[in-house]
């Protein structure tokens, strides 16, 4: 059940009504409920206890105007509900700002997201996907919980367009950058792959023909693509991955013709 915040007053210590809205099946948990008709009440029950949570003046002047429902739902799969406020429907990209319990301090703290936050979201493929609209074209952002806290481990910019633009996390923990072809879900996107043509194809240390390198490519290596630029010719930004990785730029006449070059 959902409450709609266009009534509720908002202040530090969240009191009112006394009717739980949701209560989680889990009884081992602790357990997240709200309520409320002219002021909404956070309550937390454990072990037959149930004790108030506050929620800051910060957070509640934040959203003061701009998020009309609240509800509880468990985000990250732990069986413990947070507490989720969310935009009207209707608008290009209705988003969300989530707070957690924490038992550590016994307060609830907001979850950080990356972008323009969590957006229009979906479960796929185990993950949380959020998507929104930003800057004429549409970003997918894919989660992970480590800890309770979100993790970003996919984000796809420009989706419906023939190359998307993606951030990657990888075993390192560091992020890669590289080009995938269009799909409907994250998992459909493959990395965009090339071939080179030429018996040498020489590795360039930026987009410039002055940039030349001692190291080359010979036919028949694959590379990955992950950008394009065009200065006096048309670039293509490249990952080739043998005995040790290499990173550089190769002009596109080098590389077979297809849909990357």
């Amino acid at each position: 059940m959902k409450i709609s915040l266009f009534l509720i007053m908002l202040s530090v210590l969240v009191w009112g009504g006394s009717v739980p809205c949701v209560v989680h099946a889990n009884s081992s948990l602790p357990q997240i409920s709200i309520s409320g008709e002219d002021t909404l009440t956070v309550k937390l029950t454990q072990g037959g206890v149930t004790t108030l949570l506050p929620v800051s003046s910060e957070f509640m002047n934040a959203i003061d105007g701009l998020y009309d429902e609240v509800y509880v739902k468990d985000l990250d799969g732990n069986g413990m509900d947070e507490v989720i406020f969310q935009t009207a429907q209707g608008s290009v990209n209705s988003c969300l700002r989530v707070l957690k319990y924490d038992a550590v301090d016994g307060l609830l703290h907001e979850l950080k997201f990356a972008g323009a936050g969590l957006c229009n979201i979906k479960e796929e493929m185990g993950h949380l996907v959020s998507s929104y609209r930003a800057g004429g074209a549409w970003v997918e952002d894919v989660y992970d919980f480590v800890d309770g806290n979100p993790r970003l481990i996919v984000s796809d910019a420009c989706i419906g367009c023939s190359e998307v633009q993606r951030r990657e996390l990888t075993s390192s923990g560091s992020y890669t950058q590289l080009l995938v072809s269009s799909g409907e879900s994250y998992k459909e996107r493959k990395p965009l792959a090339g071939k080179i043509r030429s018996v040498k194809a020489r590795i360039y240390a930026s987009p410039l023909a002055s940039a030349v390198t001692r190291k080359y490519l010979v036919r028949g290596d694959e590379i990955a693509i992950l950008g394009y630029q065009q200065s006096d010719e048309l670039w293509a930004k490249f990952r080739y991955l043998a005995s040790t990785a290499t990173e550089g730029w190769i002009k596109c006449s080098d590389v077979e013709r297809s849909n990357v070059c």
